[in-house]
């Protein structure tokens, strides 16, 4: 994907975004849906090492915020979507 730099991109069209048309945790793997794990508070009060939170590894913390982000954009973009009934 292009990151919304190229209105040539098949992916996105230049605009940054894509619809989802299946459930996201099947195109997640490894680090990423761990990722989502830890934003989404599954881990709790649990941190991947020893410490607080400012003891954790930038990229660690990097991951979360991007990952909450994302998570926050796509239920947002659901709330938007017609419900059938």
């Amino acid at each position: 994907m292009c990151s919304g730099k190229s209105p040539k991109c098949t992916t996105c069209q230049g605009t940054g975004e894509w619809r989802v048309y299946r459930c996201p945790r099947s195109q997640l793997k490894g680090p990423a849906w761990a990722a989502c794990l830890w934003a989404s508070g599954v881990h709790g009060s649990a941190l991947p090492n020893a410490g607080g939170v400012l003891d954790q590894p930038a990229a660690w913390s990097d991951a979360v915020a991007l990952a909450k982000t994302e998570m926050h954009a796509y239920q947002n973009d659901k709330s938007k979507e017609p419900r059938n009934g």
